[in-house]
């Protein structure tokens, strides 16, 4: 006799509740199987708990990624105006060290995205920026600028969290403790049923009466089971093997674009320095001469 189907982690907690009322309904409908009730019953409140508690982690990365949008929606106007703001500093010249050594090599454009990610990285270096601009109109930004990174951060943090919490409720959590109880006592059952007929043979029950119990999904060819299906399943899963190349392929240029961007504002974050220094030594040797000059005689 073939053994039933084992429930696994990425059957969904709804497919596996069906899975246990279809085989307690019918133990309850059925004559002889009354004394096997109780046991199996008793996993419903287990099963319920464990879906309710899905349900709360559900709501709470939704919620997460909706504060992480929210945050995303406040950032990205302010990053703009601090784009501007650097362009009117800089009489609009993109190539002025003070505009590079915030942009890098990235057009604002690049840097100011529909989502988080590295765009609060650098978000969070124009803090520090900003907070030693001598220019009051660029250093105004420090402040409501760090308030909207650290309320992004959390939410990013809070995003990563229940992802976290939802993937260890899967894998080690409640829900996989319902998969392995519901495994064990569907074990346990189709034994007792193989049992309870071999010890009843006066019953003349079918062949097939224990397994009857237990739902049955019909199964189906995974690439097709004719010549077409399955030529247009290896055609479609050569689309998405270039589109996941494609996809590879632009996150690592994205990922190079970054690297020389950082590495461009590093450098014109230096030659700032140097120009705000020698700017600073030349007024310091200006307020020395001027003093010279008009000194008494």
């Amino acid at each position: 006799m073939p053994g039933i189907a084992t429930l696994g982690p990425d059957d969904a907690l709804l497919i596996i509740r069906m899975a246990w009322l279809y085989t307690l309904s019918r133990l309850l409908k059925s004559p002889h199987t009354a004394h096997l009730v109780p046991d199996f019953q008793a996993l419903g409140p287990i099963i319920d708990a464990a879906l309710e508690r899905q349900r709360a982690l559900d709501d709470a990365s939704v919620i997460a990624k909706a504060a992480r949008d929210g945050a995303d929606g406040e950032l990205d106007p302010l990053m703009w105006q601090i784009v501007n703001a650097l362009l009117v500093v800089t009489k609009n010249d993109r190539e002025d060290p003070h505009f590079v050594s915030y942009v890098g090599s990235q057009t604002p454009g690049e840097i100011i995205k529909t989502l988080l990610g590295a765009e609060l990285v650098i978000a969070a270096e124009w803090v520090e920026s900003l907070d030693q601009e001598a220019d009051p109109m660029l250093q105004a930004f420090a402040k409501p600028l760090s308030l909207v990174v650290a309320t992004g951060q959390g939410a990013e943090k809070d995003v990563k969290s229940t992802d976290k919490a939802l993937s260890d409720f899967r894998l080690i959590g409640e829900r996989k403790k319902v998969v392995d109880a519901l495994n064990a006592a569907r074990g346990g059952l189709l034994g007792a049923l193989v049992k309870f007929q071999h010890e009843n043979t006066h019953l003349r029950l079918p062949s097939d009466w224990p397994m009857s119990f237990f739902q049955h999904a019909t199964k189906t060819a995974k690439y097709g089971e004719t010549v077409e299906q399955a030529e247009a399943s290896l055609a479609r899963l050569a689309e998405e093997t270039a589109a996941a190349q494609a996809n590879l392929k632009a996150l690592e240029e994205k990922a190079a674009e970054r690297e020389a961007a950082r590495a461009t504002r590093a450098q014109a974050r230096e030659k700032l320095a140097a120009v705000r220094k020698e700017a600073r030594e030349k007024r310091q040797e200006q307020k020395a001469l001027e003093a010279a000059a008009k000194k008494k005689l």
